[in-house]
């Protein structure tokens, strides 16, 4: 009731001025948002980043706009006019992605009474009876028919009701799945809103709420990433309230949600204390095991296609590609089989000695977020496959601390889907490499200026 009287009375208090520009604002990057959601083609490169480049021109000019104007009662409104945004493309069909169709295909499974885990797509289409829902159509659009599925618990639940609702309707059935990640990003945004002007950021809700990446592939594309940041942002809040079960809770969520956040779970015990983050530590490792004890039995299968996935699978990479191109000079064969595990693990390992910059039991947020945030960044300079929407949480936890760049990373990102021109699946790296560059570039020279003192005279 409260936030309901503090929106009706932003829009009461929005005059000519500000009305005008407000409404122009919203309806431009309106029109944006549903052409990228529902008409967009990933095959029609130029045509998809010229308009994706137009949300981000207004989007960035808009709330920078509306800042400097002072516009108190409009930069109120910006976080729920996100909201809406989000909520428009709940009914599209995912146009830039296909990964939805193997949430469908294990929904169905599941509600067939077969595991999802135990045989690969390409199995049950060599069987001569026909599970209902298994489709040579939903077959056809699957990315990764030979594979395991990898999607945790929490997923294969939404999967399965889902598909339960809607056992024939495509549409319906997607709508559930992207109910859920609309409500966390919801929550997410709500969470900023308090959050940021405590740590030094009043605007993190805006830039998050408005940020065109967030809006198109959380909600639009049915990538469980904003689903999962929301579970961590949601328990990391819990444990600053002092609600250390509700926050294991919550973080064992997102691990059941998506794995990444299990990497972190130092930061969080390092910030929270020895005493207070071994109490987290053990209490989210119990809570999580009870999650996937449903898919144990078939845990060798869900391993070896993430094994799979470190060595074959290879998508918008920086350091990894890198190597790769070094090695195939030095020994004339690909070496991505081999490198992709130790960059991976290099990766992984970088994570804890990022968190060792959080003072132990100081519980500073600017430090926590700092750290989740370059641990992900670490993270992802050396993963084999970068896609879009694996942006979440460094976008989420660089806002409230005055980081830009990644959502400078966020637009430049999208250079990847040259990949998808013309439906030849493959690597633009002249585009890539251009891709890591600028956003190189962009961070450090963000971090002289954090150094220097002087980031919130360039991001408000």
């Amino acid at each position: 009731m409260k936030k309901f009287l503090v929106l009706t009375d932003a829009l009461s208090t929005i005059n000519r001025q500000t009305g005008w520009p407000l409404a122009g604002f919203g309806i431009l990057l309106a029109g944006l948002v549903v052409y990228l959601g529902y008409w967009a083609d990933r095959t029609h490169f130029i045509s998809f980043f010229s308009v994706y480049s137009a949300s981000f021109l207004v989007y960035a000019l808009g709330i920078r706009y509306f800042n400097r104007e002072g516009a108190t009662s409009a930069l109120t409104l910006l976080p729920w006019m996100g909201i809406l945004l989000r909520a428009i493309l709940l009914f599209s069909i995912p146009n830039l992605s296909d990964d939805y169709a193997r949430f469908l295909w294990d929904g169905n499974l599941i509600n067939a009474g077969i595991h999802p885990f135990t045989h690969t797509p390409e199995f049950w289409m060599q069987q001569p009876e026909q599970i209902p829902g298994l489709s040579p159509e939903l077959y056809a659009k699957l990315n990764s028919p030979r594979y395991y599925t990898v999607y945790p618990p929490v997923c294969q639940l939404i999967f399965a009701f889902s598909t339960w609702i809607f056992p024939s309707w495509e549409a319906g059935s997607l709508f559930l799945i992207k109910l859920p990640i609309f409500l966390g990003e919801v929550g997410t945004i709500l969470l900023l809103k308090r959050w940021g002007p405590q740590i030094g950021q009043p605007n993190a809700a805006i830039w998050y709420a408005l940020n065109p990446l967030a809006i198109l592939e959380f909600t639009g594309n049915c990538h469980f990433e904003g689903l999962m940041v929301f579970f961590m942002l949601a328990a990391l809040w819990m444990l600053k309230k002092n609600k250390l079960t509700a926050g294991a809770t919550l973080w064992s969520l997102a691990i059941a949600t998506k794995l990444l956040p299990l990497l972190f779970v130092p930061a969080v015990w390092r910030w929270s204390g020895l005493r207070s983050g071994w109490a987290f530590a053990v209490r989210a490792g119990g809570i999580t095991l009870i999650l996937f004890v449903p898919i144990l039995v078939a845990l060798p299968n869900m391993l070896s296609s993430i094994d799979l996935y470190f060595r074959q699978f290879q998508f918008n990479a920086s350091m990894y590609y890198l190597v790769r191109e070094i090695g195939l000079m030095q020994t004339g064969w690909d070496i991505g089989k081999l490198s992709g595990p130790v960059m991976g693990l290099l990766g992984v390992l970088g994570i804890p000695l990022i968190t060792w910059t959080i003072p132990s039991g100081s519980r500073n947020d600017t430090k926590l977020f700092k750290a989740l945030t370059f641990g992900a960044l670490w993270y992802l300079f050396f993963a084999a496959t970068v896609q879009p929407w694996y942006l979440g949480i460094p976008l989420c936890f660089s806002l409230p601390i005055r980081f830009k760049s990644v959502v400078a990373w966020s637009l430049l990102v999208m250079l990847s889907y040259s990949h998808y021109e013309g439906n030849l699946y493959r690597e633009n790296y002249p585009l890539i490499l251009l891709e890591y560059v600028l956003f190189s570039i962009i961070l450090i020279w963000e971090l002289r200026l954090h150094k220097e003192d002087k980031a919130a005279e360039i991001f408000p």
